[in-house]
Protein backbone atom coordinates (compact mmCIF):
# COMPACT_ATOMS: atom_id res chain seq x y z
CA UNK A 1 0.00 0.00 0.00
CA UNK A 2 1.16 3.50 -0.59
CA UNK A 3 -0.57 6.55 0.54
CA UNK A 4 0.45 10.42 -0.46
CA UNK A 5 -0.37 12.78 2.31
CA UNK A 6 0.12 16.55 2.71
CA UNK A 7 1.04 17.90 -0.67
CA UNK A 8 2.90 14.74 -1.44
CA UNK A 9 4.39 13.90 -5.08
CA UNK A 10 5.23 11.23 -6.85
CA UNK A 11 6.70 10.87 -10.29
CA UNK A 12 7.01 7.76 -11.75
CA UNK A 13 5.11 4.84 -12.57
CA UNK A 14 3.59 1.99 -10.87
CA UNK A 15 3.92 -2.04 -11.19
CA UNK A 16 4.09 -1.16 -14.80
CA UNK A 17 4.82 -4.77 -15.62
CA UNK A 18 2.09 -5.82 -13.92
CA UNK A 19 3.28 -8.57 -11.71
CA UNK A 20 2.65 -7.76 -8.20
CA UNK A 21 -0.11 -9.40 -6.83
CA UNK A 22 -1.94 -6.15 -5.25
CA UNK A 23 -1.01 -2.30 -5.13
CA UNK A 24 -3.22 0.22 -3.69
CA UNK A 25 -3.12 3.25 -3.60
CA UNK A 26 -4.44 6.83 -1.60
CA UNK A 27 -3.86 9.87 -2.47
CA UNK A 28 -4.87 12.86 -0.02
CA UNK A 29 -6.71 16.33 -2.29
CA UNK A 30 -3.87 18.10 -2.10
CA UNK A 31 -1.14 15.68 -3.16
CA UNK A 32 -0.35 14.79 -7.06
CA UNK A 33 0.78 11.78 -9.12
CA UNK A 34 2.64 12.35 -12.55
CA UNK A 35 2.79 9.01 -14.60
CA UNK A 36 6.04 8.01 -16.55
CA UNK A 37 4.34 4.77 -17.55
CA UNK A 38 1.62 2.97 -17.83
CA UNK A 39 0.25 2.40 -14.46
CA UNK A 40 -1.71 -0.52 -12.79
CA UNK A 41 -3.06 -0.59 -9.06
CA UNK A 42 -5.77 -2.66 -7.66
CA UNK A 43 -7.30 -0.18 -5.46
CA UNK A 44 -7.33 3.58 -6.03
CA UNK A 45 -8.63 6.02 -3.26
CA UNK A 46 -8.37 9.47 -4.25
CA UNK A 47 -9.80 12.80 -2.14
CA UNK A 48 -9.96 14.61 -5.42
CA UNK A 49 -12.94 13.19 -6.83
CA UNK A 50 -12.01 14.96 -10.42
CA UNK A 51 -9.15 12.70 -10.09
CA UNK A 52 -7.17 16.50 -11.39
CA UNK A 53 -4.33 15.55 -9.52
CA UNK A 54 -3.12 12.72 -11.43
CA UNK A 55 -1.56 13.66 -14.38
CA UNK A 56 -1.58 11.09 -17.12
CA UNK A 57 1.11 12.32 -19.44
CA UNK A 58 -0.69 10.27 -22.57
CA UNK A 59 0.08 6.55 -20.19
CA UNK A 60 -2.81 4.65 -19.15
CA UNK A 61 -4.07 4.27 -15.54
CA UNK A 62 -5.65 0.66 -14.94
CA UNK A 63 -7.51 0.21 -11.91
CA UNK A 64 -8.81 -3.24 -11.36
CA UNK A 65 -11.56 -2.94 -8.92
CA UNK A 66 -13.40 -0.36 -11.21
Amino acid sequence: ALALTTRSSLVGAIHPDHTAKEVTLKLSKDSTWTLTGDSYVKTLTNEDTTNSNIHLNGYKLVVADK
